[in-house]
């Protein structure tokens, strides 16, 4: 209900009500939407994700082009309940337990990581990708039951969640990973056999990722090479091994916010997650290999449940390949760090949550384990919705989104700039606060020493105007 609440902050102003193509349903606003990438007009980004941008071109049309933001978030939300629907179904066959599945679904519902891609409307990409995740993997399972026409329309079925995924959003690349993972770990039958078993549709759904790589690859190379401002992530100029240690002080710092999420930002650009120096002797590099550690730890916890406990072993295995693609850790990306990126690995997190405390050998746990289990998963929920309903209001406005950022990471330069120009664009406008945070932005930039090649010009140009305007105000007021 809270998150109804929500406006067109960050860069859902950019996306949705600065961009002319969600303003006119014609076939050449459709075919745009197709031969553009995420960001176009406004920028080259090295993202195509044309079916999200066909839902905010549908979900205008359907209020008449009228924007408001409620409608758009009401649709994010019924795509929460759908993506939570879909928990519950695959983790009810996974786990091989109702009440373990429903309560992964129930936390997957409240938690309040969910609330950024949900009360933030250009989150839908992660929903939508969600979505086609579980749907394809979902539609994998039962092929095993399935045979005749019956087994060829699912076949189709995960080629096309795979291949809309794609269209949705690039980390749908993994679902072949996972529907290997599922076969590793929980189908009967040996190794070898299972493998065989599911090579005529690992074959079609890399055929289907396959395809919508070459599509996005002949769109973006008409584009030119996507720009990614150091500032943003300064993981793009850092050399290989210091960028992928401060990967790793960033995988584990993501883990520990999915178990105590109260701090939650929209940003965490420089100099939020601070690069680890070499050689590591502070405490960023200590952080930094102890996510190594960690996730070395998870790849042989993984590795041994294989056959004492499979469904724990799937779940942390699928936890890995989900936040894989916005890791860092393979290939550098737009963002050092996002919460939203964590809505897809949430699914598996819940999961491996359930299966630990109900018992994940595929046996009934006593009786008194399972009621301290329901007790102690009811509290969490309870907590977690309580801090998803207030962090949907910060999400109401850019000055409540950017307070609460500064409040969150207040080494982040971008988050004190934001909030400066959201002070700036009140009515009447806030000079004095808007100067100060202008100021803090500074400052941040000024510690890091940074090159002018590496300094956002931005900074400055808003100093500027909010010089002029308090100048301009005093001479008024004289």
């Amino acid at each position: 209900a809270t998150a109804l609440c929500a406006g067109f902050a960050f860069d859902n102003q950019v996306i949705i009500l600065d961009n002319p193509v969600p303003r006119q349903f014609t076939w050449s606003h459709v075919v745009s939407l197709f031969s553009h990438d995420y960001w176009q007009p406004a920028a080259t980004s090295g993202l195509y994700r044309p079916l999200t941008m066909l839902s905010y071109l549908l979900n205008a049309w359907a209020m008449s082009f009228r924007f408001w933001a409620a409608g758009f978030v009401a649709v994010n939300i019924l795509l929460h309940a759908v993506n939570t629907l879909l928990v519950y179904f695959l983790f009810r066959r996974i786990l091989s337990e109702r009440t373990p599945a429903l309560w992964a679904a129930v936390l997957f519902a409240v938690h309040p990581i969910t609330t950024e891609a949900v009360a933030n409307i250009v989150g839908r990409a992660d929903l939508l990708a969600l979505l086609a995740i579980l749907s394809g993997l979902l539609l994998y399972i039962r092929l095993g039951s399935w045979t005749g026409p019956r087994r060829l329309i699912a076949l189709l079925g995960v080629a096309a969640c795979t291949l809309g995924g794609m269209l949705t959003k690039e980390s749908v690349a993994i679902l072949p990973a996972l529907m290997i993972l599922y076969d590793t770990f929980l189908r009967s039958r040996g190794l070898g056999a299972r493998w065989l078993r599911g090579l005529g549709a690992y074959c079609i759904v890399l055929t289907a990722v396959a395809a919508g790589l070459a599509l996005r690859g002949a769109v973006l190379s008409a584009q030119g090479p996507p720009y990614i401002e150091f500032l943003d992530n300064p993981l793009t100029v850092a050399a290989p091994l210091i960028a992928r240690l401060t990967a790793c002080r960033v995988f584990a710092a993501q883990l520990l916010q999915l178990f105590v999420p109260w701090k939650l930002s929209a940003d965490y650009s420089y100099n939020a997650v601070p690069l680890v120096r070499w050689p590591p002797s502070f405490w960023p590099g200590s952080a930094a290999f102890f996510g190594a550690a960690l996730l070395v730890a998870l790849l042989l916890m993984m590795v041994l449940c294989h056959r004492r406990r499979p469904r724990l072993g799937f779940c942390i295995g699928a936890y890995l390949l989900m936040i894989l693609p916005t890791s860092n850790l393979l290939l550098i990306i737009g963002s050092p760090r996002a919460d939203r990126f964590l809505y897809v690995p949430l699914v598996a997190f819940c999961a491996a949550i359930a299966a630990l405390l109900y018992g994940a050998r595929g046996v009934t746990a006593p009786l008194a384990r399972r009621r301290a289990a329901t007790i102690l998963m009811a509290a969490v929920c309870v907590l977690f919705a309580a801090r998803s309903a207030a962090r949907n209001l910060d999400w109401a406005s850019d000055l409540t989104l950017w307070r609460s950022a500064v409040r969150a990471v207040p080494k982040s330069f971008k988050a004190h700039q934001m909030l400066a120009f959201a002070l700036y664009s009140q009515t009447p406008p806030d000079l004095s606060g808007a100067l100060q945070e202008g100021a803090r932005a500074e400052a941040i930039i000024a510690r890091g020493h940074l090159p002018l090649d590496r300094q956002s010009s931005g900074v400055w140009q808003n100093r500027g105007v909010f010089e002029v305007a308090a100048g301009d105000r005093a001479r008024r007021t004289t």
